[in-house]
């Protein structure tokens, strides 16, 4: 037969006991170390979990500068700002919609913690790298940035945009002139170009009527030293300056040889006058000159040298046609 064995309390079906035990401590004399030993049993036996702690959150906005030039990276600061531990929140990048010409290059988060008189303080920063195509003012918009907690409450905090002003970037003073140049230089060479063949006109008028001393100085000094200004800018890598200055030497030649100044080296008659490689060697500076009016790029050293040695020897075929034509 099988017995009944008693089944064992529970040290909770005690407790009523201990505690009329301990309402009676004065009377029964029961010792302290018993009475703290039935308090600690009547304490309630669940105790309430960690809250997520409450953040008063603030939310700022901060341009670099509030001139930007276009096509300059400028920086949009986003920062959130609260006391407490930053591992509490959980917090991804905004994204944002941009006016149409503005471009975001990069993001970049920042992060900062410091210990204030009140407690720990924390700083979440999110840096936009924005850069602007076209000139104007720019509203950037206002963000409303979720925040994440560990127990998935969420909070929102309303970060107020900021405005831009885009401006284009005024170029370099050595620019200004260069612009300047490249838009009238051929105007500047053409005249000079009419210059000197007036000056060679008149001598040759002169010459025509005898009235030309015989001390005069020579009607080709002129053209050499052209040349040698022509020299000089070629070693200085000014290619628009020397391009110009070489068609005005060789329509000044070509003046002084055929009678009358040509409007351009491809009317210059002369060219039929100029023997094999002398002939073509014209013929290539004339179009390279006139190709370099209309090209944005900047020829190399040794084009630009190539260029001065060709020329060199059509001139001194053109002076031999013209000391051929004067005796």
């Amino acid at each position: 037969m099988n017995s009944i064995q008693p089944r064992p309390k529970s040290i909770q079906s005690y407790i009523p006991l201990f505690a009329l035990l301990v309402s009676l401590q004065p009377i029964a004399g029961v010792s302290p170390a018993f009475s703290q030993t039935a308090d600690a049993l009547i304490q309630p036996t669940t105790q309430e979990s960690e809250s997520t702690p409450e953040y008063e959150i603030e939310g700022s906005s901060q341009l670099s500068s509030d001139e930007a030039f276009t096509g300059e990276v400028f920086h949009y600061t986003l920062t959130l700002s609260w006391e407490g531990q930053q591992e509490w929140l959980s917090l991804d990048p905004p994204e944002i919609a941009w006016p149409e010409e503005i471009e975001q290059v990069d993001t970049r988060i920042k992060s900062v913690s410091k210990a204030g008189a009140h407690g720990p303080r924390g700083e979440k920063s999110f840096i936009y790298d924005l850069t602007v195509k076209k000139a104007g003012k720019y509203d950037l918009p206002d963000v409303d940035v979720e925040i994440l907690f560990q127990d998935s409450s969420t909070k929102t905090v309303d970060i107020l945009g900021k405005t831009v002003n885009v401006t284009d970037r005024p170029p370099p003073a050595g620019q200004v002139m260069t612009e300047k140049l490249k838009k009238n230089g051929w105007i500047i060479g053409g005249v000079c170009a009419l210059i000197v063949a007036a000056f060679f006109f008149f001598i040759l008028s002169n010459r025509k009527k005898g009235e030309v001393e015989t001390d005069r100085p020579d009607p080709w000094e002129p053209v050499e030293e052209s040349l040698n200004r022509c020299e000089a800018l070629q070693k200085a890598g000014q290619a628009r300056e020397f391009y110009g200055a070489l068609e005005s030497t060789l329509i000044a030649a070509c003046t002084l040889c055929q009678g009358s100044a040509p409007r351009k080296l491809s009317d210059c008659s002369m060219v039929k006058k100029l023997e094999g490689q002398v002939q073509e060697d014209f013929k290539s500076l004339s179009g390279e000159i006139e190709e370099r009016k209309y090209r944005p790029d900047q020829p190399r050293p040794e084009e630009m040298e190539r260029t001065q040695k060709q020329a060199r020897k059509v001139l001194s075929s053109l002076k031999q046609i013209y000391q051929e034509r004067g005796s």
